[in-house]
């Protein structure tokens, strides 16, 4: 909403003009034969301005504040004006002050303009003659760098002609708009939201293209411009920036050693012959343009000229390092010579370690036209390729040995071809901690051809490796006659996480850079515990109801195999949940880098004598789970989130320890995890745990007690009124919903609560009863014991088990019975004492077990032998060293 008025004199010309829009106000009035002009606050929000070449008009943005003159006949005009928060296309800033005057084709101009960060100033200044003599000077104190590359990357854009869209309405495939009902609100709504989707994706799409992303860029920036010349046509540059920049959250990984960034660049703008130099560049800035190791530090620049000219540009320059590191070894330039020139790229450099006598040499011509012909070489010999270990992090150390390569790079960047060799001998390695010696290879490369002449090394504890054999090189060509074939056996490997032994049979397909791996691969021998991962949380706050939510229902809806079942063949129902935590951490744990990499019916087996551990508990440093696994698993897919497994791998023992408890799988049950294509690598697990805990089922008070009634039905065979419960959890289901799939029984039956009272050893309910002390001191002393007992169990036979538990011991005076004893004696106070239980099953219904008390030598021990008739009676009887005898039947009901 706005307002024009203007007023006229008798002939016709303007007296004075006001435009009200938004709030603010421009006048203009009319004194003798000049005019005035008075911005106050006037919003140029949505006002459209066109730029040539373009000719389209784009809204600017801003609010505009000033005054000055001018006039017609002749032109002249001087005044000065302040635009707040100005914004055209990608081009933001703060404030622009700009204050000028033009008369008699001479200008003079200056301004000054504030980023939108408020983080330094840059400050302008032009002088000169229309289409003669041009003076201008720009200087930047402490701008954000990030601004400046922003700034820098949208500018391009406002020449930019737009091409208009072309194709068919078949084009759009599944393309349809959603409509929220059938009301024009609804279908407002839907229209709002498809131009607010399409605005976000363009965005992601945009920063996706850019070569660099400004946000990636910390530091700040100062610079001095200057542009003089006679004529416009003749114009010199002059520019000089310096700055400290990083990667953003990196600042202390960059080594500066107090050397800024320097750009310079000296020279005549449209032809002729310039200087330019940029140095001190840290690789790791680099690293946002291109992919770097991370292990390359330093600082890198460029020193050279440019020319000019109506039918040719070219760069001459040589490269400059310094302090350039791979890992700990420091390599320097013998010669960096390049040259660009005809969109070409040519280059001779000579690049050695500090430590090596032998350079690499790389030469040629690279360009960047994919269609044009590259002719690149790549030779060293000897020592040249030692330093080349840093590329892997630490993962592997070249400790001896030689090596010849010659490689010569040919044909298109669409269609590239290799020609050369490389010759390893007498190498000596040392990969995840593991030596290789005796290494000999030899690799003969023959167009998009890699022929494996002869591989051989032997590792730790008298392993071998062995390849030959040919595999594509760029791209993945006919089947070889001979596929690249890897065999290992008895060769040891040591990650951050695992320690095993591996046997492989490997046939490689496909190419040296997509390779599709099959074959039998053997791990044995080891152990592996892989990283603790964590899942950030999901937002789970509360959303407020801005009319997509049905379309947001409906984008993340799950699709389950029997929608499209045809009813004709198996329906499959194991169904993976994408999105539970187990899934989520397994997703994450895969780097997408080593996607190139497939499988096609690798065949994994597992054992004998692997050992599968999770991460060490906090608290007893020891592992929460650990089994001894073996089977057989068929991996097909590429090494991302796609890939599948189908087999079985059975648990053939283990445990689990849960605080002050220790769970031991059943081996008389399959205890296996099976994996199907379409539940990725999350596996349908089958397994039964079992263990046995203590339960006091007699108070101080029942112990001297002639009623036989107070321990009916209790089951109370051991020393102090004690007992064990066996206790057997069984987890069937995807291991993914684990928790929602296991039961918890015990043998005699409990309540639930009650039994997971007994897990914890009984220390809510005691402490309830006030034994607090005692309770702690059994708490941590059996939170120590569990992994002990289980290391124990593990290393004896399946049939033996070895129990060790708190109960409470009351005893009566010697010589005194329950008749005779006076009224007024009392006994003894309940006393804490350990109970070890050691059992052994003679047969599948027979069990016979001792129990003693090491710390109290007057009580004897005693032996129980337990009789299973059926799955519901047991008799029980039990002898203790004086001779006193208890016999028992249990019958057990479930109701």
């Amino acid at each position: 909403p706005g307002s024009l008025s203007a007023s006229f004199n008798r002939n016709w010309l303007l007296d004075n003009l006001t435009i009200n829009r938004l709030g603010g106000q421009i006048s203009v009035d009319r004194t003798q034969d000049r005019f005035t002009w008075e911005a106050q606050d006037f919003r140029l929000d949505r006002v459209e301005v066109a730029i040539n070449p373009e000719q389209s008009f784009k809204r600017i943005f801003g609010k505009l504040k000033g005054e000055g003159s001018f006039q017609m006949d002749p032109v002249a005009f001087d005044g000065e004006m302040k635009i707040l928060f100005p914004r055209y296309m990608g081009l933001r800033f703060k404030e622009v002050f700009v204050k000028g005057s033009f008369l008699d084709n001479e200008f003079n101009l200056s301004g000054m303009i504030t980023p939108p960060d408020d983080k330094g100033q840059l400050a302008l200044n032009a002088d000169g003659l229309i289409g003669g003599r041009l003076n201008f000077r720009g200087e930047a104190l402490g701008v954000s760098a990030r601004w400046i590359t922003d700034t820098a990357l949208q500018l391009p854009k406002i020449n930019l002609k737009a091409t208009s869209a072309r194709g068919e309405a078949e084009d759009l495939g599944g393309f349809f708009v959603r409509a929220f009902g059938d009301s024009l609100d609804g279908r407002l709504n839907a229209l709002a939201y498809s131009q607010a989707s399409l605005l976000k994706e363009s965005d992601i799409m945009s920063t996706n293209s850019k070569s660099i992303n400004p946000n990636d860029i910390q530091g700040d920036i100062n610079a001095v411009i200057e542009v003089k010349g006679p004529d416009i046509n003749k114009l010199s540059l002059d520019l000089e920036l310096s700055g400290q920049l990083w990667p953003k959250g990196k600042r202390t990984q960059v080594n500066f050693k107090g050397k800024p960034v320097v750009a310079i660049i000296r020279g005549p703008l449209q032809g002729g012959v310039g200087q330019f130099s940029l140095l001190n560049v840290p690789f790791s800035l680099l690293s946002l343009i291109a992919p770097l190791p991370s292990s390359l530090s330093g600082m890198v620049g460029i020193s050279g000229q440019y020319r000019r000219g109506s039918d040719i540009s070219e760069i001459t320059a040589e490269l400059i390092l310094e302090d350039a590191r791979l890992a700990t070894k420091t390599f320097v330039l013998d010669r960096g010579d390049i040259k660009f020139s005809n969109s070409n790229l040519e280059m001779d450099i000579m690049l050695r370690s500090t430590s090596s006598v032998q350079p690499i040499k790389l030469v040629g011509n690279l360009p960047l036209d994919p269609s044009s012909t590259i002719d690149f070489r790549v030779e060293t010999h000897g020592d040249g390729l030692q330093f080349l270990d840093g590329l892997f992090d630490g993962a592997l150390s070249w400790n001896d040995g030689t090596a010849d390569l010659r490689f010569l790079i040919r044909g298109t960047r669409k269609n590239p071809e290799a020609n050369g060799f490389l010759v390893l001998r007498e190498g000596e390695f040392v990969v995840m901690e593991k030596v290789i010696k005796d290494l000999k290879a030899s690799l003969v490369f023959d167009f998009n051809r890699v022929e494996v002449l002869n591989l051989e090394a032997i590792t730790d504890r008298n392993g071998t490796l062995k390849g030959f054999g040919s595999i594509g090189l760029f791209r993945p060509e006919e089947e070889e006659r001979q596929p690249l074939m890897i065999e290992m056996k008895n060769v040891p490997f040591k990650l951050p996480f695992a320690a095993f032994e591996v046997a492989a049979d490997l046939k490689l397909k496909g190419a040296l850079l997509q390779p599709q791996i099959g074959g039998n691969l053997t791990i044995k021998d080891g152990a592996i515990s892989p990283p603790e991962q964590t899942v950030a949380r999901r937002n789970n706050s509360t959303r407020v109801d801005d009319g997509r939510s049905s379309w947001s229902s409906s984008q993340k809806r799950t699709s389950f195999p029997e929608q499209k079942w045809d009813m004709q063949t198996p329906l499959d129902l194991f169904v993976q949940d994408s999105d539970s935590t187990a899934s989520r951490i397994l997703s994450s744990s895969i780097p997408s880098k080593f996607s190139n990499i497939s499988f096609d019916k690798l065949r994994l087996f597992l054992g004998p004598d692997l050992q599968i551990a999770t991460p060490p508990n906090a608290f007893t440093r020891q592992p929460l789970a650990i089994f001894d696994a073996s089977g057989l698993l068929t991996l097909n897919g590429a090494l991302d989130k796609t890939l599948n497994a189908s087999g079985v791998v059975r648990l053939i023992k283990g445990r689990v320890n849960l605080f002050t408890t220790t769970f031991t799988l059943d081996r008389s049950k399959p205890n296996v995890a099976v994996f199907a294509p379409s539940m990725g690598l999350i596996p349908y697990v089958d397994v039964t745990m079992t263990t046995s805990v203590s339960d006091t089922v007699r108070s101080g008070d029942n112990l001297t007690s002639s009623s036989d009634f107070s321990t009916n039905g209790s089951g109370a065979f051991g020393i102090g009124g004690s007992r064990l419960i066996k206790v057997e959890v069984v987890a069937t289901g995807p291991a993914d919903r684990i928790s929602d799939n296991f039961q918890l029984s015990s043998r005699p039956t409990m309540p639930r609560n009650q039994l997971i009272g007994l897990l914890g050893g009984n220390s809510l309910t005691s402490l309830f009863d006030g034994g607090e002390t005692a309770v702690l001191g059994n708490v941590i002393g059996r939170s120590f014991l569990s992994p002990l007992l289980g290391n124990v169990s593990d290393s004896l036979s399946d049939r033996l088990q070895v129990s060790l538990y708190p109960t409470t011991i009351v005893s009566s005076p010697k010589g005194s019975s329950d008749d005779k004893r006076n009224e007024d004696e009392t006994t003894d106070t309940p006393q804490q004492a350990w109970v070890t239980d050691i059992g052994i099953d003679l047969n599948k219904k027979f069990n016979f077990s001792v129990q003693a008390t090491p710390t109290r030598s007057d009580i004897p021990p005693q032996g129980t032998l337990r009789y299973a008739v059926n799955s519901n009676l047991d008799a029980l009887g039990s002898l203790d060293q004086e001779g006193n005898w208890q016999s028992q039947l249990q019958l057990f009901l479930r109701y």
